[in-house]
């Protein structure tokens, strides 16, 4: 798969799309470029049941939201397929500590050498 993640990475993600639902639910409004940092860019309309979301300084992070039952799936390019075409791949839902330790332990960790 070409997408690297890490820990940081879903940490990164998590509060994009915080960011982003806070930005839907509670302002309603986006802010402009000019007067703020860039704001995560919502494409779809802001009562739907899906919601796609992206960071405007960095597309890599392109995000679909279902907002009924908070399923998040990122944007991938598959480029060890021909014609490296792009798909929706869900992304784990970490509630908890617990649930860090448990898909992290399912993933296996690396040895020392390699971080």
């Amino acid at each position: 798969m070409p997408h690297n993640t890490t820990v940081r990475d879903i940490i990164a993600a998590m509060k994009i799309i915080t960011i982003a639902l806070l930005q839907v639910l509670v302002l309603g409004v986006g802010y402009s470029q000019n007067s703020k940092p860039a704001q995560p860019i919502i494409q779809s309309g802001t009562n739907g049941r899906y919601q796609i979301v992206m960071n405007p300084e960095f597309a890599r992070n392109t995000f679909l939201v279902d907002t009924q039952v908070g399923k998040v799936w990122r944007l991938t390019q598959f480029t060890d397929v021909k014609g490296e075409p792009t798909g929706w791949v869900v992304m784990a839902r970490l509630d908890t500590d617990q649930d860090v330790f448990a898909w992290a332990l399912r993933q296996g960790f690396k040895p020392e050498t390699q971080k």
